[in-house]
């Protein structure tokens, strides 16, 4: 007879399973790449796309208003220079590190006249909203 090594079967199984989940996880993040690539390129083909937003304020002078959506420490001094130019803004949270930054920018919104807002843009969704009513 022959004996079966117990120990050896169940961490085998295990491997496989991670293998199983790990190859899914790679596919699944391929899959929404490759969608986001594909379907948000076809909205706006003729849209303009630029990796510094220096470039596009020195560029694009007819914009009203932007959204700001960068990495944190980066939404006081771009609105700054958005609304030095007398652009309306909305910065997502954290609009500022600091207390001095927040009162800076209230400054350059009086004295530019331009609307800024600080949001975030999670709670400004349809289901958020229904919640809300519900409530």
């Amino acid at each position: 007879m022959k004996k079966i090594d117990k120990t050896k079967s169940k961490e085998s199984k295990e491997l496989s399973r991670r293998n199983f989940i790990g190859k899914v996880g790679a596919a699944t993040a391929g899959f929404m790449i490759v969608l986001r690539n594909v379907l948000g390129g076809k909205g706006y083909p003729k849209a303009k796309v630029y990796t510094d937003w220096r470039e596009m304020l020195e560029k694009e002078k007819s914009i009203d208003a932007v959204v700001i959506g960068t990495p944190d420490h980066n939404h006081a001094p771009i609105a700054a220079a958005f609304m030095r130019q007398k652009k309306h803004v909305y910065v997502e949270k954290p609009l500022c590190k600091t207390i001095t930054e927040c009162r800076k920018l209230a400054e350059l919104a009086k004295q530019y006249d331009v609307v800024t807002q600080m949001g975030n843009r999670g709670h400004a969704t349809e289901g958020t909203r229904q919640t809300v009513e519900w409530v």
